[in-house]
């Protein structure tokens, strides 16, 4: 008979029968809890991802042409991979970035 009426239940029912046995065994009232839906902890954990994803994504974009002013420690990952005009070792470039890497080259004064 028990069997039957717990096949019969709810997925809810039975969630909040286990929430009384829980809090019983802890000795711990309702108002220490805050009980959400499901579909908000999911909400919660795809917009983490979306965040982990954006700034994954920003360091990856991350150049020195970019930058108005760096840290020692930033100037030092930066030297690995790029130049100190900002050209990179490692990456293609095109116009745009050849004009933006030149831009930044300051003429040298020699004397005649």
């Amino acid at each position: 008979m028990a069997s039957l009426i717990k096949n019969n239940l709810s997925l809810e029912v039975r969630h909040l029968l286990l929430f009384e046995i829980f809090k019983q065994r802890l000795g711990i009232g309702l108002s220490h809890f805050t009980l959400v839906y499901l579909l908000y902890l999911i909400t919660c954990l795809i917009l983490l991802a979306l965040c982990v994803i954006q700034i994954v994504l920003l360091s990856l974009l991350r150049v020195p042409v970019d930058m108005l002013h760096i840290s020692e420690s930033t100037a030092a990952e930066f030297a690995l991979d790029y130049d100190r005009h900002g050209d990179s070792y490692y990456d293609d470039t095109d116009v745009d970035g050849l004009k933006k890497s030149f831009d930044k080259i300051e003429p040298q004064v020699t004397a005649t």
